[in-house]
C-alpha cells in the first residue's frame, strides 16, 4: 500500500473487540520503545496504551510487561527492531505471554522488516522475530526503508484472514453502487505500489544480501571505533541491524553537547532521550564517508570535554 500500515492494523483489532460488547476502553501494551505511530492511532480509535518500562539491556523487562495486562486488553505490542537503539524486542517470551493470556500480537517491524532476514542469513544471531512464533497474528514492514522503495511504501501481514477481514470496509446502502475499501486510505496512487514492486525485483535476494553485509560490516566498524574514543559508548550489546545509538559514560561529556558541535561541522545528527544518546542509522552512501565521521566524532569529544 502506499501509507503507514499500523492503523489499519488497529482497526482489524479493535473491531472484534466492539463485536465482543466490550464496553471499557480497551487497551494495548507496549515497552516504552514502540514507534509513537502506535500512540497516534491510539488516539485516533480510542484506544489505551500502556508503556512498560525496559531494562538495563534496553529490552523489555517482562515482568512489567505480563502485569500490565487487563482484561481490557486487546492486543500486545513489541518491535523488530526498536528504532531507537536497534534491539529486536524478546517476541519469542512475548509470544509466550500472549499464548498465555489468549491475545493477538503484533511485530512492528517497519524498521526491520526488509533488512532482519538477510542479517540473519549472513550468521547473525537474532531471536525469532516473525511468523515461526506462533502467537504473532499480524506485522508491519516499511519497503520504504531498507527495503529502497519510495516514502510512503509499506505492508501489513496476517496470520490469517479471520484477522484481515475485519480490516476491509464494504457499504452496500449508497445510491452509487457497492462501496469497498481495503484500508483507512480510499483511494490510494498506484505509483507507489509500482514503485515497490519494481525495488523488490530489482534489487532480488543477491542485491539485497550485498547491502546487508555491507552495511553490517559498516556497522561493526562504527561501532567497534566509537567505543575507542574516550567517553563514548553503544547503547546495547545486540548487533541485530544497521543501526545503533551513541551515549556518554563520563559526565563531563555531555553527548547532546557533542552532537551541537558535529552539527556546527556539518553531519546532521539526530538527538535522542531516555537516556540521552545520539541514533545513528547506517544506509549504503554513509559507507563512504565513515572515516570522515569517526575523525568529526573524535574531535567534536575532545571539544566537549
Amino acid at each position: 500500500s502506499n501509507r503507514k500500515p499500523r492503523d489499519s492494523k488497529h482497526r482489524s483489532h479493535r473491531t472484534p473487540c466492539i463485536q465482543l460488547m466490550v464496553t471499557c476502553v480497551p487497551i494495548q501494551v507496549a515497552p516504552l520503545t514502540i514507534h509513537p505511530a502506535f500512540v497516534k492511532a491510539c488516539g485516533y480509535f480510542d484506544i489505551k496504551i500502556i508503556h512498560t518500562p525496559i531494562g538495563d539491556d534496553f529490552q523489555p523487562m517482562l515482568n512489567k510487561y505480563r502485569a500490565a495486562i487487563t482484561p481490557n486488553t486487546i492486543l500486545l505490542l513489541a518491535s523488530a527492531p526498536q528504532y531507537c537503539h536497534g534491539i529486536v524486542d524478546p517476541i519469542e517470551q512475548i509470544g509466550e505471554i500472549a499464548a498465555e493470556f489468549g491475545l493477538p500480537l503484533h511485530v512492528d517491524a517497519c524498521f526491520g522488516g526488509f533488512m532482519l532476514p538477510w542479517v540473519e542469513k549472513l550468521g547473525y544471531e537474532l531471536p525469532q522475530f516473525d511468523f515461526r512464533v506462533n502467537a504473532v497474528t499480524s506485522m508491519s514492514a516499511d519497503i520504504h526503508k531498507y527495503g529502497f522503495g519510495l516514502k510512503g511504501s509499506s505492508v501489513v501481514l496476517y496470520r490469517s484472514n479471520d484477522i484481515r477481514k475485519y480490516q476491509i470496509f464494504a457499504y452496500s446502502e449508497w445510491p452509487g453502487g457497492l462501496f469497498g475499501s481495503p484500508g483507512l486510505a480510499g483511494t490510494r496512487p498506484g505509483g507507489n505500489i509500482a514503485s515497490s514492486w519494481a525495488a523488490l525485483m530489482s534489487m532480488g535476494e543477491d542485491g539485497y544480501m550485498h547491502i546487508a553485509k555491507q552495511l553490517m560490516d559498516a556497522t561493526n566498524k562504527l561501532k567497534s571505533s566509537i567505543r575507542e574514543i574516550k567517553g563514548l559508548c553503544i547503547v546495547g550489546n545486540e548487533d541485530h541491524m544497521p543501526c545503533f545509538a551513541i551515549a556518554s559514560k563520563d559526565q563531563d561529556l555531555d553527548i547532546l553537547a557533542l552532537a551541537d558541535v558535529m552539527e556546527s561541522q556539518g553531519w546532521k545528527m539526530e538527538r535522542q532521550q531516555l537516556p540521552d544518546s545520539i541514533h545513528c542509522t547506517i544506509l549504503p552512501h554513509h559507507v563512504p564517508h565513515m572515516d570522515k565521521f569517526l575523525g568529526s566524532l573524535r574531535q567534536a569529544a575532545d571539544t566537549v570535554r
